[in-house]
């Protein structure tokens, strides 16, 4: 393990909008 991780450099994933309400 050398440098840092992939995942830890890459940016979070974006947020999916909430499931429509009352479906």
């Amino acid at each position: 393990m050398s440098g840092a991780s992939p995942r830890a450099a890459a940016p979070p994933p974006p947020r999916r909008p909430p499931p429509p309400c009352g479906s």
